[in-house]
């Protein structure tokens, strides 16, 4: 890929949001996995809802109100769990594989940036605590435009920053919404399928899938 400008989704892309199931169910039970499932799927919806009425609430405010309407429909009150599951998003951890992927993609002059539905505040801790600060050019959050991904907008951010065409940048993320959106944009993009997922019936448009970051490493090789 001839490409030198890069940006990558935050949560689930670079930044851990899975292997904590086991320290939830040892306070949650049985329910934990159900919970979390849910947890997850009412974060995105609360953000699609709000693109569609017009409003917004930053990130980490969205975040603890799906949680909390998770744990309510599950009859979860334990404050223990509240902690755990913000954390994920307020102090994150990187993916492995993460760190090595982004120091070799500037070692060979990749200018890259993340862009995320996230707070500048959670980005800014996510980087500095996870040592990646350095590498990166922008963290651009959607706090910028007021609106969540997948609508245009967002996306439109990263050549805006970047200072270049559209067509000259790519955008890797784990999440097929967040493709469909950014490629539908006009984004050349990189589909990060860390999970094995099933292709689904979204308007992609010019799209690479990976498996992994080592596999998205190599693009570049």
């Amino acid at each position: 890929m001839r490409r030198k400008y890069i940006a990558f989704d935050a949560f689930g892309t670079l930044f851990k949001t899975a292997d904590f199931m086991e320290d939830i169910r040892e306070v949650v039970g049985p329910k934990a996995e159900h919970m979390v499932q849910l947890w997850r799927q009412k974060q995105l919806e609360y953000t699609w809802l709000l693109n569609q009425m017009q409003r917004f609430e930053p990130f980490d405010r969205v975040t603890a109100r799906a949680l909390n309407t998770a744990m309510h429909s599950y009859h979860i009150s334990n404050p223990e769990v509240i902690e755990q599951l913000l954390s994920i998003f307020d102090n994150p951890e990187l993916i492995s594989g993460a760190e090595k992927c982004i120091k070799i993609m500037k070692a060979k002059g990749m200018h890259m940036a993340i862009l995320s539905n996230g707070t500048r505040q959670m980005l800014r801790r996510g980087v500095d605590k996870t040592g990646v600060a350095s590498f990166l050019d922008f963290l651009i959050s959607v706090d910028e435009v007021q609106v969540f991904k997948p609508d245009p907008k967002v996306y439109a951010l990263v050549p805006e920053k970047f200072g270049v065409r559209k067509e000259e940048v790519l955008f890797c993320s784990s999440n097929q919404w967040d493709v469909a959106g950014a490629s539908s944009f006009g984004l050349r993009t990189i589909w990060l399928n860390q999970r094995s997922e099933t292709r689904e019936d979204l308007p992609f448009a010019d799209v690479t899938e990976v498996l992994s970051l080592d596999e998205l490493e190599a693009l570049f090789s």
